[in-house]
Order: structure tokens, then sequence, then C-alpha cells
């Protein structure tokens, strides 16, 4: 088909197009017109309704609220009446109100043209005082319809509104008429009396709806009016307090009239626009048409060769540019394709690209070769999944093509994902990860995908995991694995099984370390997890969670019975003796059992064990001990008590008491033992029982031992600078004070503090303390004694005794414990080894003191053994510092005969 033939044909289909659509669209217009008129005549007879209802309630209101108010009852009983202000409501453009005595007499009104009287018992004789407003018809005397509002005042009388309807019909008319020049009717209840009409003539007020002209309309429905005007009619009706019908009228003329003014300017557009379109297509074919077919021309013919064949410039200005820009765009697509097949085929990242399609690849660069060792036609002739097979847990969508690969964007997001495995040409395994892009490729949906191997990445995370969960040492489990297995274990158990826990740990591993080297107890270590781990169920798990502490959990086990045999277990596998460095040496573990019960906690387990653990260690170590309440309880104790101790210093809660040192020669006081006291603010006055033992286990006994050295020494030179006769102050020193290097510092700043002679305190030092640090007590003591300090060995003959030890330290005095001198008069080998102590201690030079004598025949025996000193109950229990004095200088026993002092 020739041009000029194309656009007659065209030009003829618009113009018939045009005409029919014209035809159409009057009809369509008139349609519309009249469907306005009855929408507009349907709302306003709506909004109407509305307004009457709106404004009789809010008449209602008015009325009831002003006969309820006080002012009303007093205005009624004024005689002379008042005026008041009332404008009508709402569409009702006029009205009046008045306050009306109980007969029907004026007293109050907003008109001056009210009637003086009513009759109101014979309009509203239901009215009652309080009740709601009553509504009424009523005529005036122009024989007008007036809606009357009627309310009872509490104290006589009544209130009333005076609505005039009359006025109503052009009130609506005024409010709601509109462009469509609507009428308004107004009828009572049942359409039996027309009350009103918004325009002038008057014809049909009073008449009912069937007497007139528009008997038989229906909502919607067309009538003529009054005037004999066709209009639109449509009905609502009040749903408030009067139930009357309102209609309203669309005047159907003018709609149509106004409906074909805009089909005609609608006619006008439609032809311009026709002939604006035949002009706007014979240039733009002219112009751009032609143009654009030779361009299109020319780029199907460079896209079926596949070179830059440069394009035809003519055709408008802006065509020439289009053709133009192509060019260049051409030839720079042609320089960027050959700098993507550089940098694609000579980049060292592994890159392919296959065929969502198909599966297969189209193209690999030289890294992909070399990774996974297959030549360029081999991988052109493969499928992807032969490298990512689903054996090994692969991504389906990584290896296969997906349901719908037609639907692949030009170019799509970046995705990163992986681990995957893959598999090389020689069956080797690697680890990947994979970025990847859908896009188009040479007409084909494909997949652009980079491989990274992370296979060394991998196995180096793998093992910096099983470090973070295993003892670099034994190779065992970690507190975070061995909790974690505790915790899987406890979930898994079966109803009636249960799950233990054994704490172990070595006895003695601290010497071992210390005499054999530390490389000898890693050894140490190693065997022995070892051999627990070897000597266990397969179902046990065993793991290293302290220096020489592990953990064993053994589930499905019936109770506590079960749990003490894998305790024996265990101490059978320890039996054997462990080679280090030649020496054959035997280890043995204090270790503690905790039994789950129902939805214990892997932590609390642990706990339990470890607290069991801690009693077996006290008992003496190489044991077991199974945990029950009382451990925990005792510990919370233990905590409390310690935490409490710590406050004690600060809140003053510490006191001294002094218990005297009995002469046997003279029968005086020789001296007092400072002995401290902790006034609890719950608990009363505890004895060091109670407390010294918990601050020797937590260090705290430091802290303690300051505080007694510091008060003693204070109190000490109070009784001196009073001259009374306190002779030596005696302060225990445990075993943690004696190992501190800054006790002689301490002892001189407390004696310089207090003021104290040095020859007046003596340290009172245990016969075990001296022995856990020989050497270094022997500095601490000459170190003392060279203050000018006196010394004392108490407890002794409880330790390991021993003459060597007893020669090498410089003391003044030695304390027989009170275990032997309660066994005088009454175990002769206590008496053997009482005597055998006094000799040995003279034959040194050395001064005995006897602790705990309660009975005369204690102190006689002493006596008669040359014993120096006694202390004990016989003779004063500790007292508080005020009553020292009182025991300073009294005989207390019967001095020793001088021909018994010469004799010895």
């Amino acid at each position: 088909m020739s041009i000029v033939s194309f656009f007659v044909v065209f030009a003829t289909l618009i113009v018939a197009v045009a005409g029919v659509g014209t035809y159409f669209v009057w009809r369509a217009t008139q349609h519309a017109a009249l469907t306005e008129a009855r929408r507009d005549a349907d709302f306003a007879a709506r909004a109407a309704a509305v307004a009457i209802d709106t404004a009789v309630g809010d008449a209602q209101t008015a009325v009831t609220a002003t006969a309820a108010s006080p002012a009303v009852v007093e205005a009624l009983k004024t005689p002379e009446g008042c005026t008041l202000t009332f404008a009508g409501a709402g569409p009702f453009t006029s009205g009046h109100l008045d306050f009306i005595g109980p007969n029907g007499d004026v007293r109050c009104t907003s008109s001056p043209t009210a009637s003086a009287t009513y009759p109101i018992a014979a309009w509203f004789p239901t009215i009652r005082s309080g009740g709601p407003a009553a509504l009424a018809l009523h005529a005036d005397a122009s024989k007008r319809q007036v809606l009357v509002v009627v309310a009872a005042v509490p104290g006589g009388g009544y209130v009333a509104a005076f609505l005039d309807t009359d006025v109503l019909g052009a009130g609506l008319g005024g409010q709601y008429g509109g462009r469509r020049n609507l009428e308004f009717v107004v009828t009572t209840p049942g359409d039996d009396r027309i009350l009103t009409r918004s325009v002038d003539n008057d014809a049909w007020i009073g008449k009912s709806v069937a007497d007139t002209k528009l008997a038989g309309v229906g909502d919607g429905g067309s009538h003529v009016d009054v005037t004999s005007v066709p209009r639109v009619y449509s009905r609502a009706a009040t749903t408030g307090a009067v139930a009357w019908s309102v209609y309203a009228g669309a005047d159907r003329a003018a709609a149509i009239s106004e409906g074909t003014s805009d089909f005609r300017l609608l006619i006008i557009i439609v032809v311009a626009a026709v002939l604006g379109l035949l002009a706007l297509f014979a240039v733009m074919y002219r112009g751009i048409v032609g143009p654009i077919r030779a361009l299109y021309r020319g780029t199907r013919a460079q896209g079926a060769n596949r070179t830059v064949v440069p394009l035809p410039v003519n055709g408008p200005r802006e065509i020439g540019a289009v053709a133009r820009e192509l060019n260049a765009v051409m030839t720079e697509l042609s320089e960027s394709e050959q700098t993507y097949r550089v940098l694609f085929d000579g980049n060292p990242q592994p890159m392919w690209v296959w065929s969502l399609r198909t599966g297969c690849f189209l193209a690999v660069n030289q890294a992909t070769i070399d990774l996974y060792g297959y030549t360029r036609d081999e991988f052109l002739a493969m499928r992807v999944d032969q490298i990512v097979p689903s054996a090994y847990g692969n991504s389906a969508t990584d290896g296969v093509a997906p349901a719908d690969s037609r639907r692949v964007p030009h170019s799509g997001p970046l995705v990163k994902s992986g681990p995957w495995t893959h598999v090389t040409s020689a069956g080797e395994t690697i680890s990947v990860e994979v970025t990847s892009q859908d896009f188009t490729y040479l007409g084909e949906p494909g997949r652009f995908t980079i491989v990274v191997d992370i296979s060394e990445r991998l196995q180096h995370e793998r093992q910096l995991e099983h470090l973070a969960l295993h003892d670099d040492l034994t190779g065992l489990a970690n507190r975070t694995l061995i909790l974690d297995r505790l915790a899987t274990a406890i979930s898994h158990a079966r109803p009636q099984s249960r799950v233990a826990v054994l704490f172990v740990d070595l006895d003695g591993f601290k010497l071992i370390n210390e005499v054999h080297g530390h490389d000898a107890g890693d050894r140490l270590l190693t065997v022995v997890g070892r051999r627990l781990a070897e000597g266990l169920r397969p179902i046990d798990s065993i793991g290293r969670v302290g220096a020489d502490e592990f953990v064993i959990v053994c589930p499905q086990l019936s109770g506590e019975t079960e749990a003490i045999a894998m305790a024996s277990r265990v101490e059978g596998l320890l039996a054997q003796p462990i080679d280090l460095a030649g020496t054959q040496t035997y280890v043995t573990a204090s270790v503690g059992i905790s039994v789950s019960m129902a939805e214990s906690a892997p932590t609390h387990l642990v706990r339990d064990a470890t607290m069991a653990m801690n009693r077996a260690k006290e008992r003496g170590g190489d044991r077991f001990e199974i945990f029950d309440e009382g451990m925990r309880e005792r510990t919370l104790v233990k905590l409390a008590t310690i935490n409490e101790l710590r406050r004690a210093v600060d809140n003053d809660e510490l006191r001294l008491q002094f218990q005297p040192e009995i002469d046997f020669v003279t029968g005086e006081c020789n001296g007092f033992e400072a002995l401290v006291r902790w006034e609890h603010p719950s608990r009363g006055l505890l004895a060091p029982v109670h407390f010294v033992e918990l601050a020797e286990e937590t260090g705290y006994i430091v802290q303690l031992g300051a505080w007694v050295l510091d008060a003693a020494c204070r109190q000490a030179a109070t009784w001196v600078r009073q001259d009374l006769a306190v002779g030596t102050i005696s302060v225990n020193l445990s075993a943690r004070e004696l190992a501190q290097p800054s006790l002689v510092g301490q002892v001189s700043s407390a004696l310089d503090r207090s003021g104290l002679e040095p020859g007046r305190l003596c340290l009172e030092i245990t016969e075990t303390s001296l022995m856990d640090d020989s050497d270094g007590a022997v500095s601490v003591l000459a170190a003392l004694r060279d203050l000018g300090v006196k010394l004392s060995i108490d407890d002794f003959g409880t330790g390991y005794s021993s003459l060597q030890y007893l020669r090498r330290y410089k003391v003044d005095y030695l304390k027989i414990d009170r275990s032997f001198v309660a066994g005088l008069c009454s175990d002769p080998q206590s008496n053997a080894i009482v005597s055998s102590v006094i000799r040995l201690a003279h034959a040194l030079e050395l001064d005995v003191v006897a602790e705990g004598v309660e009975t005369v025949e204690q102190a006689e025996m002493l006596r008669a053994m040359d014993c120096d000193l006694g202390q004990g109950y016989l003779w004063s229990r500790p007292v508080w510092p005020a009553d020292v004095p009182a025991l300073c200088g009294r005989t207390l026993i019967t001095p020793r005969p001088l021909v018994s002092t010469f004799l010895r």
C-alpha cells in the first residue's frame, strides 16, 4: 500500500470513528445530565431532612435546658415579665421563645407581637415537670402553621419555642437550592398535609400530596410542579422528633440544556483534535517516520553483521543528532566489548558464564581452566552440575537452570553465596564462594559467576574453631564445649536416667610443678587426660577446665550408685605411676560428684560438683564426695560470712579481748594474749572459730591480722602509760602473714604509731606455718628479733616437730598445745610428752607456756614439771580491756616455794 492510500484510509477511519462516537457521546451527555440532576435532588432532599431534624433537636435542647434553669423559675414569679432573644433554628428562619405561667399568661418573650396568653392546658395536657420537650403544630393568628416546642418548668409554668413553618420552605431553598434551582416541599406524616414550599405560589399549602401534581412520584421520579415546570424529584423522610417528608425537585429542562452546552463544546474539541491529528501525522511521517525507518534499517544491518556500520544522518536536526550519537555509542560498545574480553580472559580470578536455560557453560576464562584442570573445549561441552555436584550438599539453583529461565532481566543484582563444594578434573574437592549475576548473554539468559577458592581459609577457620573449643595442651574439650555437651546430655536424657558430673582435681599438682618443673607438669596433665579419655565409656565426655582440673560428663546413669562406680573407675585409671624424667610419680585426685535432677542447669551441676570436690580436698584428698544441699548451704554461709567480715573493719565491728598468762613462780599475771572477737550486727559476739579459718582461706587474714596487731599495740601502750603491770602482749600471726614481705615493716609501723616498746610485744607463730617456708621464716624471725620483738611457737607438738627446726629458730617461748594439757592427770603419754617438752625447752633456754589449764590438778602437775607460765579458764577467761587493770598485780595462785625455784 502506498503512503497516499494509507493516508486516505487512515483519515476516513478517523472521521467515521469520530461521527459514531459523537452520537453516542450526545446520548451519554443527556443521560449524564439527568443523572446529575437526580443526584442533586436526592442529596438536597436528604440534607434538608437532616437540617430539619437538627433544628428541631436544637430547639428541644434549648427549651429543655432553659426550663431546668433556676433563673426561669424566678422569672415566672416576677409579674413585670422580661425580654428574651431568640432567632429561630436552622432552616426555620423565624420564631420566638416565651416563658409562660401555669395559666397560659406570657411572662417573658422574645417577640413583641406574641400572644398574651396561650391555651397551654389544651395543647399539652401530658407535659410533666422535668420531662422531655413536647411538640405540636399550631395555627397562629394569621393562620400560619407554627411548630411549638414546649417543656414544663419544675416550679410551675412552661417554656415554649415557636418555629414558623411558613418560612421553612424558603429557608431550605436558600440553603440547598444550588445550581439546579431546586424546589422543596415539606409534608406532615403520611403526606396528609403540605406544610410549606420553597416557591411563592401557596396553592398547595394545607393540601395532601394525593391532591397535588406530586401524586405518584417516587424517589427519583419526574413530575411537574405547581407552575407546570417538569422536574426530577427525590423524597427523604426526617428521622428525629418530627416525622415529616421532604421533596426536592430539580429543573429537568435546565439540566438537559446544561448537558447540551457541554456536548457542543465537546464536538468542537473532537473536530479540532481530529484535524490536528491528521496534520500531525502528515508532518511526522515526512520529517520523522522516514528518517527513523532509515535508522532502523541501518541498526538491523549492524546487528545482523556484528560490525560497526555508520548510520545515515538525515531528517530533522534531532534525528541527525540521534544518528550521530548512535554511531558513537556503537563504536564505544565495540571498544568496551574488546576491553571486557581482555579483562575477562586475563583476570586472575576464575570466572565463567553459563546458560540458565540449558545449564551449559557459555564462556570461561583462563583462571577457571587453571583451577579446575579442564580445557576450554571441555568446559564448553560440559554442564555446570558436573563441577557442582549435589552430592556435596550444594544448592540446586547453583548448578541447574531455574524453572522459568526466560524471565531473566537484562542485568540482575550481584549475589554472593557459599561455601560450596566443587570438583576438579582430577576428582579433588575444593571449597569456594561464588558471586553471581543474572544477565542476557548473546541473547541467552545466563549467569555470570566469579569463584573464590576458600579451601585454605576454611581449614584455618576449622583449626581456629577447634582451638576455641579445645584445650591446647591435652586436646580435650574446654569449659565452653564441655558445658555444651553437658547441656546436650541433659536435654537428651530419658525420664528415668540421670546425668552425672565428676569434677576431678589432682592432689599435689603444685608440688609436682615445683619439684619437676612445668614441662613435667604439662606431660603429667597430658597423660592423665589421655588415660581418662581412653578409660571412660564411649558416651562419656571429658574436658579440662583448669590447671589440674577435669570435668567428666557421664550420661545414662541410673543414679548415685553408678556415679560412684564412675568415680572409682577414675581412681583406678590414675592408680598406675607416671614416668616424669625417669621418676615414677603417683597421682591421686579429689573427685566431686553431682547427679542431675529435674531441669538441672549445666552450670549448676558443675558448680555442685566443684563444691563436692572442695569437700574432698578439705578431708585430705584422694577421695570422692557426693554433693548434697548441705554443702551449698555451708558454702553460702561461708560466702556471706567472708563478705560481711570484709566490711567488719570499716564498720568498726571488731573487738579485742585479753587472756592473762600466769607465772607459776610468782603466781602473778605475766602478760596477756590478744584475742579478736567480731561483734556481728545480727549474730552477736562471734569467737575466732567462726571466722578466722575463713579469713585464712580467702587471704583476708592479712588485713584482719594487721588490724589486731595495730589495735593490740595501741591498747598495750595505753596501759603502759597508765603504769599498769601488763607484762607482755601476745599477738598471733598466721602463715599468710608470716609469708608477707611487708610483715617486718608492718610490725615496726604499728610499734611506732602506738609508742609501745618492742620488748613488750610477743608474736606467736604456729609450728605448721614455720614448716611451710622454713628458710624464709628464719630470715623473717631474725628481722623481727632485731626489732626487739619477742617470739613464741604456738601449738607446739601438733605439727611436724623437729629438733633441727627448733634449733634454727631464735624464739623466746614454746607454747604447749591444749590437747596435751587436757590429758594431764589422766593420760600417762600426755604427761610424758609435756614433761619432755618442758625439759627440752629449758635445755634450749626457752620459757614454756601451757595452754588450756582448766583444773587445779593440771596446774599443780605443770608446776611440778617446772612449767614457767600457764593460761586457761582456771584463772580467767578472755576479758574486755576495761577488766584488765583488775588482773594486773594480783596473785592468782600460790607462788612457787623458793627452794623449788633454786633447784630449777
